[in-house]
């Protein structure tokens, strides 16, 4: 059966390979192939790159859903590499799903970019009011955001509860803010092109 593998270089490997055009490039070889064939995309564990293999009974369309997968990566690249767009949104969650970081990941979504998170508090509330609130660790709150910047990266980061964390900067109360900014400083470097802290 004809196979055919084929490497393409990369900044980001898992960021590619999470992108929603590739996911359909992929999704549309599979189809072409149907069950006379198969697709293995896997990025390789030593070198920055994405490896694409293809087999299937046809070595022609072998050679172009493979081809069709790697201009999508490549596309990518083009358009500024892995996922265009990656937001850090650092909140508390809305169990009711009108605010917070729900409220974020749609407006992020919603603007064709790639939202990840840190959550900072856990709510019960509807559209009554908030019935209890349950703070996370500071400590966890940046190991969120580090465990995210070292893999994921992103561009541009949103602080929800800048705000709240300034008025109650004099009583102590969650200091991780400034080992967040320090994290996401570090991590994404000239990539990151601000920090918004909208009044909530």
């Amino acid at each position: 059966m004809p196979q055919l593998l084929k490497n393409v270089r990369v900044g980001d490997a898992n960021a590619a390979l999470a992108a929603h055009s590739v996911a359909q490039a992929i999704a549309a070889a599979e189809a072409q192939l149907g069950t006379a064939g198969r697709i293995l995309v896997r990025k390789s564990g030593t070198e920055p790159l994405i490896r694409v293999m293809a087999e299937g009974d046809d070595s022609d369309l072998v050679r172009s859903v493979v081809d069709q997968i790697i201009e999508a990566i490549r596309g990518l690249q083009r358009d500024g590499g892995g996922m265009k767009g990656r937001v850090l949104i650092v909140a508390g969650s809305d169990s009711g799903g009108g605010a917070g970081i729900q409220a974020d990941i749609k407006a992020v979504t919603a603007m064709g970019a790639f939202g990840a998170t840190a959550i900072t508090a856990l709510t019960a509330q509807n559209t009554e009011g908030v019935h209890g609130v349950v703070a996370i660790e500071p400590a966890f709150i940046a190991q969120q955001i580090e465990v995210v910047l070292s893999d994921i990266g992103c561009r541009c980061a949103q602080d929800r509860h800048a705000a709240q964390r300034r008025r109650d900067r004099h009583r102590g109360v969650l200091p991780e803010e400034a080992r967040a900014r320090r994290a996401v400083g570090r991590r994404s470097g000239d990539d990151r092109q601000g920090w918004s802290s909208p009044v909530c």
